[in-house]
């Protein structure tokens, strides 16, 4: 799955994000085994309240979706891994992590995991 979320993460940066503070991949449960993630940009980035991601001032248009026949946190474990080793060896992998205080992902409706935070 990685090279696919590499491909549509390259091309959402690609059309321009905003600045901000802070950058979620959010991720949707779409039912049957089905799962999605999106990018929002937050104006706010706070790793002690989990609400700066609903600041958000820019979110992504086009969804990366997927099947994978996987509970919930098999599935945010596998998200988390893709997404880390973006911010290791993707393309833009720098860029974001110069441009925004904390990067991180979760459920719409869960806690979040800090993947990246500037010091």
């Amino acid at each position: 799955m990685y090279k696919e979320f590499e491909s549509w993460l390259d091309a959402t940066i690609e059309k321009g994000l905003p600045v901000g503070k802070g950058l979620c991949f959010n991720i949707y449960d779409d039912g049957n085994y089905s799962w999605s993630i999106d990018v929002i940009i937050s104006s706010s980035f706070d790793t002690d309240d989990d609400d700066w991601a609903t600041d958000v001032v820019f979110s992504s248009e086009d969804a990366f979706s997927f099947r994978q026949v996987a509970e919930w946190d098999d599935v945010l474990e596998d998200a988390i891994q893709d997404m880390l080793r973006y911010l290791d060896e993707g393309k833009y992998a720098d860029d974001l992590k110069e441009r925004y205080t904390g990067i991180s992902t979760g459920f719409v409706d869960g806690d979040l995991e800090h993947l990246y935070i500037r010091e």
